[in-house]
């Protein structure tokens, strides 16, 4: 049931669902059990939160950031949770495209290709040395060092969502 006055769930609400999306994320990377799906989640939850904000403190509307976010996030994380650097790659910019391109037409109904193609190469670059990580994890695995596995997921996607952040203030203030 929404609550505000809005129509709109609270933000509250987004925080919680990608907070679970991250647990069970990493809880499914930890296990060895459906890690591309749990790198996924773990993707959608940090990117989810991450883009929202940028978008609402930016100007732009937090639902805008929050689910280009996910579409971004769930697009990377699976991708570098099957591995592999070309598909990795190709997820990664794949998921920075449509991601990218969902929050500026929400946002302000029209797209911004530079940006898009911007980030679609951000997280191409990116998303290789998460999928070269996952195949060192999936190797980790076999040692029992499954907390690790989990562990360096999360800690890879927020690092890849920093570094976005940062290039597209960068290229905010250019332009």
């Amino acid at each position: 049931m929404l609550t505000d006055s809005t129509g709109l769930a609270p933000e509250w609400h987004h925080w919680i669902r990608s907070g679970l999306a991250v647990a069970v994320g990493i809880a499914l990377v930890s296990t060895g059990v459906f890690t591309p799906l749990g790198g996924a989640l773990i993707g959608m939850g940090v990117n989810s939160m991450i883009s929202g904000y940028i978008s609402g403190s930016s100007g732009g509307n937090f639902d805008s950031g929050y689910y280009g976010g996910a579409i971004t996030g769930f697009i990377c994380g699976g991708a570098a949770g099957v591995g592999g650097v070309l598909f990795s790659s190709g997820g990664g910019a794949v998921g920075g495209l449509l991601g990218t391109l969902y929050t500026d037409v929400s946002n302000t109904g029209k797209t911004n290709i530079s940006n898009a193609l911007l980030n679609a190469g951000i997280y191409a670059t990116m998303n290789v040395f998460i999928g070269v990580g996952s195949a060192i994890t999936s190797q980790l695995m076999y040692t029992g060092q499954r907390t690790v596995v989990g562990g360096f997921t999360f800690a890879a996607e927020g690092i890849i969502d920093a570094a976005t952040v940062i290039v597209n203030e960068i290229y905010e203030r250019i332009n």
